[in-house]
């Protein structure tokens, strides 16, 4: 259990710890993309972990779909779910709705990227990787 000192080393361990980890959230901003392009999230990461959940949250209205797909150096993370379109306003939430467990997770020295789809509309969006460590 902590104590004044703040939290304790075993409880900040992996996934299979018995005191559980903590998770923590990789962001990029995607706003002006208005091009297929692959953008960089984390390169050549320090240690292991495993994406867990990918949300991306719009900035602006987005009248037509654009399409992200999450990766790893060893595949697509994530299906290639769709953003925007239709009454798309600045507040809405789009979530992933598959994560592969065979690619889920990233090992140290690998990279996490994103792919954008760009159809009709610029992009105007941050995405959230939600992540814990193992």
């Amino acid at each position: 259990m902590a104590d004044r000192r703040g939290i304790s080393g075993k409880a900040l361990g992996r996934i299979d710890n018995p005191l559980g980890t903590p998770v923590f959230v990789l962001h990029k901003n995607i706003t002006g993309e208005a091009a297929d392009v692959t953008l960089n999230v984390a390169v050549n990461v320090d240690f292991s972990f495993r994406i867990i959940d990918v949300w991306a949250v719009a900035n602006a209205d987005m009248t037509a779909s654009e399409t992200l797909t999450v990766k790893s150096t060893s595949g697509d993370v994530t299906d290639a779910f769709a953003i925007g379109g239709g009454s798309t306003e600045d507040t809405d939430i789009f979530r992933a709705g598959e994560i592969d467990d065979a690619n889920m997770k990233v090992s140290k020295n690998d990279d996490v990227t994103v792919y954008v789809d760009y159809n009709t509309v610029t992009v105007e969006a941050d995405l959230y990787i939600l992540c814990v460590r193992v």
